[in-house]
């Protein structure tokens, strides 16, 4: 009984590390394309400079998408379980379970749906200047978000 307690306290440990990386990871790559200056580029390479892009309505854009986002991830997170023996063996359970996953199915693409914006987002910003390196630095922050949502460390752990 102890060491199933400690285990259990370690899973939800591990489940609050991964959703503070999400929160933060996330909170970077608002900060990205909000509040980095970047009205023109540093070396004049060809691209538009942004002069009469509507910066505002872009950071309100990713914000919105990071919201939405954060939406479909507590949904998923607040579903039922539907690994449990019943789920397994009674009829009931059976299809109670598929409802459920076919749930956690459709909120997982709905997250990658709203990463793939954000990346949308980022071409936007490089065609208004962003350097390369600055969105590849962006990329990644969306990678480990993926990693962080798609590998389900957050939902094993809470289990």
């Amino acid at each position: 009984m102890s060491a199933s307690i400690g285990m259990a306290f370690s899973r939800r440990d591990q489940a609050l590390i991964h959703l503070a990386s999400v929160k933060t990871t996330l909170w970077n790559i608002y900060s990205a394309h909000a509040c980095w200056d970047w009205p023109t580029p540093k070396v004049p390479d060809g691209r538009l400079a942004g002069q009469d892009y509507d910066w505002r309505d872009h950071g309100d854009q990713v914000l919105t998408t990071i919201r939405l986002l954060c939406q479909d991830l507590h949904r998923m997170l607040t579903l039922p379980g539907s690994s449990r023996a019943r789920h397994r063996v009674t009829k009931h359970g059976n299809q109670e379970a598929k409802k459920i996953d076919t749930v956690r199915i459709k909120l997982h693409h709905s997250i990658y749906r709203r990463v793939s914006t954000l990346t949308k987002l980022c071409e936007r910003f490089k065609r208004q200047g962003l350097p390369p390196n600055e969105a590849t630095r962006i990329r990644q922050w969306e990678r480990m978000v993926t990693e962080r949502i798609g590998t389900s460390r957050i939902r094993i752990s809470l289990d």
